[in-house]
């Protein structure tokens, strides 16, 4: 295995270095080819149901085609990540009553996809434990359940790169286990053992840096180092180049948190000029609104729908914005539009999204993955 894995990480060096100079040459302009490839990897669409019906049915093999599909797409273009992660998510919220099925499908046909589906179910029995208040305000018992789970995640997840080392999902959970458990090296080893066999992951070092905000233990200038350092497989993968703004996003969520809706415009403007991101734009048109700047706000919100059109309330927040902008001036109108930070009246949406993200009472999205419309 050690063997293999040397031969991958040198074949990927090799074609990482034969394509920089194409890549190089031919994307001028990297924020356009992010936000290009950001709107492909929304178009795609992932089985997750269709998985987890056929997990119903015991039809194991039917499971394994749909995600061994995914797997093999993802090999031929790094944008179907998307769909691959979202597709293996499936397993994470299932009721404890498919754990005999799963256990099932590992004993007729033990294989990476098997024990890599089993690890993610634990992975989120761990989260669900552990419950989303601060850790000083969890229980012993919660802590010690989410300890027990994640040692089972553990477990299979390693047991699945033992068979297949290429197996972006798992490294995501087990990075995610290591920093929950306190263990930062372990967590920065698995950020490196996933790109040594695939340079070109967006997922894994998303949630690396997702797990490695200052709240988390971890600090802006190591998020900085990790975000340039993924710079260098960019013409791998042209989503990479938004991972710069990843830490000007973390603060924009914390100011947002506070209702500090103009220290947010502008970190979020900082973190969107490094490419767009569907969450940056929901935020910052809902700050935009809170000071009452319903141009800007109604820009924002549709640029959010030109990647998620069907976004029900996005469509609808656009015609209270259109409304507000064509109200003639100085009437005594107030449009009836929400404030949106935490403390005041909301969409249980938007409230859900930045609690996973600034892990405010919430500290699942530090597990898992984002969960929210929209978020490729």
């Amino acid at each position: 295995m050690r063997n293999l894995s040397k031969y991958i990480s040198t074949a990927w060096i090799v074609f990482a270095l034969f394509h920089s100079i194409a890549g190089n040459a031919t994307v001028s302009d990297p924020v356009a080819a992010g936000n290009a490839a950001l709107k492909k990897s929304l178009s795609l669409k992932p089985n997750g149901t269709a998985i987890i019906a056929a997990l119903a049915k015991s039809n194991f093999s039917y499971m394994e085609k749909l995600l061994k599909d995914s797997e093999d797409a993802y090999a031929s273009d790094p944008l179907f990540e998307s769909p691959l992660e979202k597709n293996y998510s499936a397993f994470r919220h299932l009721h404890e009553d498919f754990l005999s099925l799963l256990n099932k499908w590992i004993v007729e046909r033990p294989g990476y996809q098997s024990y890599l589906a089993r690890g993610i179910y634990f992975s989120g029995k761990a989260w669900s434990a552990r419950g989303g208040e601060f850790i000083q305000n969890t229980p012993k018992k919660n802590i010690e359940e989410m300890e027990r789970f994640l040692g089972l995640a553990k477990k299979d997840l390693v047991e699945a790169l033992h068979r297949n080392a290429n197996l972006m999902p798992a490294y995501i959970r087990l990075i995610s286990a290591a920093r929950a458990l306190g263990e930062q090296t372990e967590a920065r080893s698995w950020l490196e053992a996933a790109i040594r066999n695939d340079p070109r992951t967006y997922y894994v070092r998303f949630h690396y840096l997702v797990n490695l905000t200052p709240r988390w233990g971890g600090s802006y200038e190591e998020m900085d180092r990790v975000a340039r350092e993924a710079i260098a497989y960019n013409h791998l993968n042209n989503r990479l180049w938004s991972l710069q703004g990843e830490r000007f996003a973390d603060e924009a969520d914390m100011a947002y948190s506070k209702c500090d809706h103009l220290k947010a415009i502008s970190l979020y403007s900082k973190a969107l000029a490094f490419g767009d991101r569907t969450m940056w734009f929901r935020f910052r048109a809902n700050s935009y609104s809170d000071v009452g700047n319903y141009e800007l706000a109604l820009q924002d919100v549709r640029s959010f729908l030109s990647y998620s059109p069907n976004d029900k309330d996005r469509l609808r927040f656009e015609k209270q914005l259109e409304d507000a902008v064509a109200r003639p001036s100085g009437t005594d109108y107030i449009p009836k539009i929400r404030t949106t930070c935490l403390g005041g009246p909301h969409t249980g949406d938007d409230e859900a999204a930045i609690r996973r993200r600034t892990g405010i009472k919430q500290a699942e999205f530090v597990g898992e993955t984002c969960g929210v419309p929209g978020c490729a």
